[in-house]
């Protein structure tokens, strides 16, 4: 037979196929078969020609030679896939076995006919085997009560490898998705994480045995990480979603499925949705993956979820959390760029995924319009990041315009609060660096008598420095029940994290006390939930301020944590006029107040709810505050505290 030229279709390829499978399958009743064996032997010898010469793609060559599969146990997958497409050989088939669908029994005796090997059960041996090829092309699995023997087993192929010789790529099936990128397709953040992931995948192509671990939260870009990674190596990403519960049989079929598409698109495989109720799927997929360098990731939601035990993988363990400061301008100034908004409006840091920046935009985006404003601006942005945030149990969102000047301390207190200020500000920029060994968090001790302001203190801070203020209301967050108080304050912790606040403990005596010695299970408990604050405020990162009249009474173990004390006092005479004026602010020349600021050694917090209460009785009777109004909410102040007034 002369030769022709290459192929100019991957359909005359197949044909071709279907043409040789038809005279293989009649050598079966054939009375003089050594003709026929000599054709096939030719014809074979020139499909193998042309398909070299051929400038498409040809699907049976790409898979024979991706698999590395020759002999009976090729044969069986040529003869599967061209009984499927031509109804004739169905027919033949059909006619020799009583059913229109080869076994392996009967295919390795057509390749008996022709081959000089003789019978050869190759089909059936290969499949047998552990880590046989043939497992990622047929249906192989059986169910629980399956007894047919191996043998016997119909030629089906899979639906993926269907689709492969038919299409010429692979398709997205169950479980899987597959993404084509190139490096410069993304935002260029995360760049250091992603190189330690590259750097992985490379030695993973190598034939390292390493396994790659991502973990973090849901949403902050775990898996346009991993396109990007695989992009890296000019790879695709194959992504395998865990989950579903499957029996035994649907977890053969998924796992090898999905191998052999990672081998077919040498991609990177991403096991996506991981935890720990994933492990037993996790490990079955591994085990069909053929030792091949298929560099893989898995991904995790659960940051404190244990990476997979797969035998002979060393893990490398990855966390992507927020963007640092540098990756978060670089996510703004996209943005920024998107809405047409001028670099220096762009909003400040916050603590954020990338996938919380873009819905934060687009809120701010339909916020914008609601209002019917044309452009939006970088408040907007903060107004949507505001209105997202979800209420967090056993916190109030503390809203005060106190400002630093507003404040009457002495000058020791001002300049520890200014000390306070610049530590939490050098905090956060460390925090924007991502210098997480500088990144520790800042903690405050706002300590004095009760009313002396240190209430109205954490709150100049907080506007001082643009940062929302949560205060903890511990009779929502302390329970009776074992474990609910550390429940809470986990998910206080991790809800402030995601809104850069300043978390601020007022009478923080009842939750950071000396531990007692265990004389009961009391004890034991409170000593353990006084153990779990400590660690959550240490691994915080962000500002804790602490407000208490009892500062003896701390945990000598957590004062050595503290990164600025801050003294309040009970104002002298000169303060407390200060602070007199401060609370009658207009004309209050119908009052006394030297003499109340000499004769009334009263906090702060008194001195304003008093002349809040003569206030309101003034304007209650149509006139203005007198002595005599004053006199009277200044007794009301002293019965709440216990106390005779007697002042005129």
């Amino acid at each position: 037979m002369a030769a022709r030229d290459g192929y100019h279709s991957n359909w005359q390829n197949l044909m071709d196929a279907i043409g040789i499978c038809k005279q293989c399958v009649s050598l079966m009743d054939s009375d003089n078969p050594e003709p026929v064996r000599s054709r096939i032997a030719e014809a074979v010898r020139e499909i193998r020609e042309r398909e070299q010469s051929s400038e498409p793609y040809l699907t049976l060559p790409a898979l024979r030679e991706a698999l590395a599969l020759e002999g009976c146990g090729w044969f069986c997958v040529v003869l599967a896939l061209c009984c499927e497409l031509d109804g004739g050989l169905r027919n033949s088939v059909q006619s020799l076995t009583g059913t229109p669908v080869p076994n392996f029994d009967f295919a390795c005796g057509v390749y008996s006919q022709f081959s000089s090997e003789g019978r050869i059960d190759e089909g059936l041996n290969a499949a047998d085997a552990e880590h046989s090829v043939l497992r990622y092309l047929f249906c192989l699995e059986k169910g629980s009560d399956a007894v047919q023997p191996l043998l016997f087993t119909p030629l089906l192929l899979r639906r993926n490898v269907l689709r492969f010789l038919l299409n010429g790529n692979v398709q997205d099936g169950r479980n899987r998705r597959l993404f084509q990128d190139h490096a410069d397709d993304f935002l260029p953040v995360r760049n250091e994480l992603l190189e330690s992931a590259e750097n992985a995948l490379r030695k993973m192509m190598r034939g390292e045995n390493i396994l790659l671990y991502v973990t973090g939260r849901a949403g902050n870009g775990k898996r346009i990480f991993a396109r990007r990674a695989a992009a890296r190596t000019e790879r695709p990403c194959l992504f395998y979603q865990c989950g579903g519960e499957p029996d035994e049989a649907e977890l053969f079929a998924r796992s090898c499925e999905c191998a052999l598409d990672a081998v077919l698109s040498n991609s990177v495989l991403c096991v996506c949705g991981y935890g720990p109720d994933c492990a037993k799927e996790a490990q079955a997929l591994f085990r069909q993956l053929p030792d091949r360098g298929i560099p893989c990731l898995i991904l995790s939601d659960r940051e404190d979820c244990p990476a997979p035990e797969i035998e002979g993988k060393t893990v490398l363990h990855l966390t992507t959390g927020f963007l640092n400061g540098k990756d978060y301008e670089t996510a703004q100034s996209y943005f920024c760029g998107k809405y047409g908004i001028e670099p220096s409006e762009a909003p400040d840091y916050f603590r954020m995924t990338f996938r919380q920046i873009e819905t934060a935009w687009l809120a701010a985006e339909e916020h914008c319009r609601r209002e019917g404003r044309g452009k939006i601006g970088g408040g907007d942005f903060a107004f949507a990041v505001r209105a997202q945030e979800k209420e967090i149990s056993g916190a109030l969102n503390v809203e005060s315009g106190a400002k630093m000047d507003d404040l009457i301390v002495t000058d020791e207190t001002r300049n520890r609060l200014e000390l306070l200020c610049g530590c939490i500000e050098s905090n956060r920029e460390a925090e924007k660096r991502g210098d997480s060994g500088e990144n520790k968090g800042v903690i405050g001790l706002l300590y004095g008598p009760s009313g002396t302001g240190k209430t109205m203190a954490a709150s100049a801070i907080a506007n001082k420095l643009g940062l929302e203020l949560l205060k903890i209301d511990l009779s929502r967050v302390l329970d009776k029940y074992i474990g609910e108080t550390e429940k809470r304050l986990a998910e206080i912790f991790e809800a402030a994290k995601e809104r850069s606040c300043i978390l601020f403990f007022d009478e923080a005596d009842a939750l950071f006390s000396r531990r007692t010695e265990v004389s009961s299970s009391n004890d034991r408990y409170a000593n353990v939930e006084t153990s779990y604050l400590l660690q959550s405020i240490e691994q915080y990162g962000g500002t804790v301020l602490l407000a208490t009249n009892l500062f003896k009474n701390f945990d000598e173990a957590f004062l050595r944590r503290i990164t600025v004390l801050a003294r309040f006092s009970m104002p002298d005479e000169a303060q407390r006029l200060l602070l007199w004026k401060q609370a009658f602010p207009g004309d209050c020349s119908d009052l006394d107040l030297k003499t109340y600021a000499r004769e009334l050694e009263l906090s702060p917090a008194t001195i304003h709810a008093a002349a809040r209460l003569a206030r309101m009785a003034a304007k209650a009777r149509g006139g203005r505050v007198t002595d005599e109004l004053m006199t009277e909410a200044l007794r009301n102040e002293a019965e709440k505290e216990g106390r005779n007034f007697s002042l005129f």
